[in-house]
């Protein structure tokens, strides 16, 4: 939340991709995408949820990025933000 927090503040625009329309990640979105997949209330995150969610991601990723201007900085300056919560 820390980071998506700092994007906002930073005047980036945010967009979530979530299963769950209540998740946190949403406070902090412009723009919210959902995914659907099936889940129990205690298994934790199937992987078919997660496949779903990288799937759009790697969509918006490579549409993106070969078309916005600078994309390539932001790439480079959100891997720096965030090179530290690496565990």
């Amino acid at each position: 939340m820390h980071v998506l927090r700092q994007a906002r503040e930073r005047g980036a625009f945010v967009v979530a991709i979530t299963h769950r329309a209540r998740s946190p990640v949403t406070e902090y979105a412009g723009c919210t995408l959902h995914t659907a997949s099936p889940e129990d209330p205690l298994g934790g995150g199937a992987v078919a949820s997660k496949v779903g969610q990288l799937l759009v991601l790697e969509a918006l990723y490579t549409g993106l990025h070969a078309r916005i201007p600078g994309a390539q900085e932001a790439v480079r300056a959100t891997a720096s933000a965030v090179v530290d919560k690496s565990y």
